[in-house]
Order: structure tokens, then sequence, then C-alpha cells
């Protein structure tokens, strides 16, 4: 069977709009006395920590803060910060060098700058990303940290170019690394792999994650997205509208779980089922909060976890630690 979070959680809503009501699982003393004896490690993601078994590690991460896509680097081991910062920032330029420039323009790099303002080293390079677009023009920043680098960019109109840049450059002031050995700051952060930016909620924020490796193999993807408005449908509502247009027909479904449950604070559904098709099953987690309307705080928030069948209450124990364990950072 396909391992496909959604066309499974497609399956699950339907049997439960259509045959069952769902449970209410307000009380949590059950799910206090589940845990486990794995060791577990803290991970900060956007807004939110999640703590997961030290087993699984972070196999995938992205993230856009105010419509710029963000993306952390670290410095080959054994290389000095000045050494490495401008191998990266010279085969960035390469690999722009090869783009083709809109018709009428002579050449795809319109300018670099060096930021003096931001310490210890930070630059920008302005350039043509499409060829068939000559008003959109690409910022791309590059801070180095000390430890690693930081790269934001975006795109926007020409004539817009240096307020993109300052938007730009605001976050990189803001790029804090994480220093293991203090506690974490107390003001709401967003936060990275390796670093936080220290600013608070205003528009569009987007991050993925995802955990690999469990000796259970289960796979887990956290996800968080601002939105600027919310479904009135719920979980198993738009999950049992997909499956009803034939989403994944030829599956049995044994439900194990559904209802609405709170997590950080945020009251979301849940659903929890096994799914056959062909003699193999699988088992499918999922969290779904819808979100508020743009809030940092209170994005749309969707957790999802999968593994094969067995061993079932062992999985729940893990998904249920794993759930408790979400927190807002700043708290």
């Amino acid at each position: 069977m396909k391992r496909n979070l959604r066309r499974r959680c497609a399956l699950l809503g339907l049997l439960a709009f259509v045959t069952l009501p769902l449970a209410c699982h307000s009380d949590n003393t059950s799910r206090k006395n589940m845990t486990t004896n794995d060791p577990t490690m803290m991970y900060s993601t956007g807004r939110f920590s999640v703590t997961v078994p030290q087993s699984m590690k972070n196999a995938a991460r992205t993230a856009s803060v105010r419509y710029r896509d963000i993306r952390e680097t670290t410095w080959q081991a054994g290389a000095g910060s000045e050494v490495a910062r401008n191998a990266a920032w010279e085969r960035r330029i390469a690999e722009i060098e090869m783009l083709q420039p809109p018709q009428g323009k002579s050449k795809v790099i319109v300018e670099t700058r060096t930021v003096d303002e931001i310490k210890p080293w930070c630059r920008a390079i302005l350039y043509y990303g499409d060829k068939h677009d000559d008003e959109t023009v690409y910022w791309d920043v590059l801070l180095d940290t000390g430890r690693g680098g930081l790269w934001i960019q975006w795109s926007g109109l020409e004539r817009s170019k240096e307020k993109m840049l300052g938007f730009s450059l605001d976050i990189a002031r803001a790029y804090k690394v994480i220093d293991p050995a203090a506690p974490p700051p107390k003001e709401n952060s967003f936060y990275l792999e390796h670093g936080y930016i220290a600013l608070p909620y205003l528009e569009q924020e987007e991050t993925y994650a995802r955990f690999e490796g469990h000796p259970l193999e289960l796979k887990l993807e956290f996800t968080t997205r601002a939105v600027h408005e919310v479904s009135e449908s719920g979980l198993v509502e738009r999950l049992a509208a997909s499956l009803a247009m034939n989403f994944a027909p030829g599956v049995d479904v044994d439900k194990l779980r559904t209802g609405k449950r709170s997590v950080a604070g945020l009251n979301g559904e849940e659903v929890i089922f096994r799914g056959t098709q062909d003699g193999k099953s699988e088992l499918s987690f999922t969290w779904l909060f819808t979100g508020k309307v743009d809030s940092g705080n209170a994005p749309k928030i969707s957790i999802e976890m999968e593994a094969p069948d067995g061993r079932v209450e062992e999985k729940m124990r893990v998904w249920d630690t794993i759930l408790d364990s979400i927190k807002a950072s700043g708290r």
C-alpha cells in the first residue's frame, strides 16, 4: 500500500463521518499514564517546540518568514568562517550567472552589496531570476553567523528593491544563534534548526519538519502555516468529502481513535486508524488545528505520523507523548 498519509486519512474521514460518531477525548488522564522509556530530544520549529524519541532524526526542514524563504547552512568542519562564507557566496554567484537574463537586459546580476552595519559579515545580491520576466527581481542575502550562514531570499518588483532589501535585513539583524548552554529566550521567537529570529509575527509564516529513523518505523511530519481565512468544516468532514469523490477506493479501515484533542492549548481534531489494502496494513495518525486568522501563535498546525501495522499500543503511546510535549515558544 502506498505510504500517503493524506489518502489514508481521507479514508478514515469517510468511515467516521458516515458510520461512527466522534468520540470525545477531552479527559487526558489516560494519556498522562502513557509514557515511553525511549530517550527524547526537543526540537524547536517555527513558534513551537516538539519532543520526539531520540532515535528519530530530523530528516528535513523548511521555513518561510514574512514571505521570505529562510535557509540555514553550516560551515564545513575544519574550514574557517571567512573561508567558508566566501566559498558559499562565490558558489551562489556562479549559480546565478548561469541564468539567462530577460529580453532587453544585458546581464542577470543587477548589483551586489556589502552590508557593513550587520556584523560580522553580510552581503546581498540583486538579480533577475526568470528570463521571461523583466520586472521581477530577486534579493539573496547571506549572513555569516560565525558557526554557519543564513540565506534569506525574496522576489518582487524592481521599483521596490530598497524596501524589499530592508525587510530582509530586518530578519538578518534579528537572527540569533541558539546557545545550548543558555536558557531559551522568554520572548516569542521564530525558530530554525540552529538559531531563531527574535521578531513578532507580522504576516505569513510557514514551517515544515520531518522526523524518521525510529525502531518502530515511525515517520512524523510537523507543519505550521499562518492562514488568512479558516475553514468552517472540521478534519473529519473535509477528509470525508475527499473520499466521497473516490479518492482512495479499495481500502478497508479500522477506526482506532477520533475526537477533539487539545495540543499546546489549541483545540484541534485527532484521527487514528488502520488502513488495509491488498492484505497489507498500515497505521495513520493525524492531529489538525485549522488555525486562527493571521496568528503566529495559533497558525494552522498539522501533525501526521505513519507506521507499519503491529505493536499498536506502543506506537500510540509514542504518539500521545509527542502530542503532549508540544509547546509554544517562550513558554
